[in-house]
């Protein structure tokens, strides 16, 4: 069985006619090369969608633990506060401390959920020059390889949250 033919078997059946013979005619036009390059243009696309959401999740989870740091750096003990104890006051200030932190932490979260969006929205452009663009870049991508370096510094953003 050729290319064409396995291409032919999973291709949908329109009801229109003519869309089923301009498909036909798509299908017969390609080659390995192409079909390789959609293959790997998808596979990337998903990938970068993966790692957009991945680092939404993280700003999500970064921006939950801010607001509740915000909350608990607003509590002012006074001396006559009978809700107070006497570690009230460090927590406060400690609250004070992860709140500027976090709010750090969550800029660059930010920044990185922005800088996946626009490689997914580079990768998108390329769509139309796929094969080319494989010729010049047969290992890697740049889009990739930036990406690599945005999960990088999820990771090394996560490892610090760990640290108790």
């Amino acid at each position: 069985m050729t290319l064409a033919d396995s291409l032919r078997t999973a291709a949908p059946l329109y009801q229109d006619e003519a869309l089923n013979e301009m498909l036909e005619h798509r299908i017969a036009a390609v080659d390995e090369e192409a079909l390789h390059a959609a293959v790997r243009w998808d596979a990337e696309h998903r990938l970068l969608e993966q790692v957009l959401l991945t680092l939404q999740a993280h700003c999500d989870v970064l921006d939950r633990e801010h607001s509740h740091a915000h909350r608990r750096s607003e509590h002012e003990p006074y001396f006559d506060d009978s809700a107070c104890t006497p570690t009230t006051a460090p927590c406060a200030r400690a609250a004070r401390s992860l709140k500027r932190l976090l709010n750090q932490e969550l800029r660059w979260a930010r920044k990185d959920v922005a800088e996946a969006a626009r490689l997914q929205q580079q990768l998108r452009s390329q769509a139309p020059r796929r094969a080319e663009r494989y010729r010049q870049h047969p290992r890697s991508t740049p889009e990739l390889d930036a990406a690599s370096d945005l999960l990088h510094d999820l990771s090394e953003s996560a490892g610090l949250r760990a640290v108790p």
